[in-house]
Order: C-alpha cells, then structure tokens, then sequence
C-alpha cells in the first residue's frame, strides 16, 4: 500500500484507491474501474490535443504551399518584367 503512495508517476488519488483496495480485497474491480478510467481520461486528452492542433496544423501547411507558390511564380514575373 505504502509503495504506491510513494510512487511519483501514480496519481495521488489512484495510490490512495489502490490502497484501499488491498485493505478490502477489491483490487481486481478498482484496478479494472481506474483502467477504464484512465483510458476515457487519455482518448479525451488526445482528442483536445487534435482539436488544438489541427487549426495549427492547416495554417502551418498554408505557409508551405504559399512558399511554393511564391517561389515558382516569381521567376515568372521576372522574366515577365525583363521582356518589356
């Protein structure tokens, strides 16, 4: 139980429930709710993450085909001016 609670990388509140789960012999149905949880709690983060990046992600492609654009139509309005 101590181990848990000690441990950095486990939530404070899922050491505390883990604990608690080993004083009641519970273990395999907390284990099973938190993993449910958890992996809700992770889709919906990577969900906001997406809906954060792709405006970002557009407007960074954007730039890239503005770039590409610029730079095969501008050799052609030089040689549009050096014909005059």
């Amino acid at each position: 139980g101590t181990t848990f609670l000690e441990a950095r990388f486990i939530p404070p509140a899922a050491a505390q429930m883990i604990a608690t789960a080993e004083h009641t012999g519970t273990v395999a149905t907390v284990a099973q709710l938190m993993g449910q949880y958890y992996e809700e709690e992770g889709e919906r983060r990577l969900k906001e993450l997406a809906t954060v990046l792709e405006p970002l992600i557009i407007v960074v492609m954007g730039g890239v085909i503005a770039t590409i654009v610029m730079s095969v139509m501008l050799p052609v309005f030089d040689f549009a001016t050096m014909a005059k």
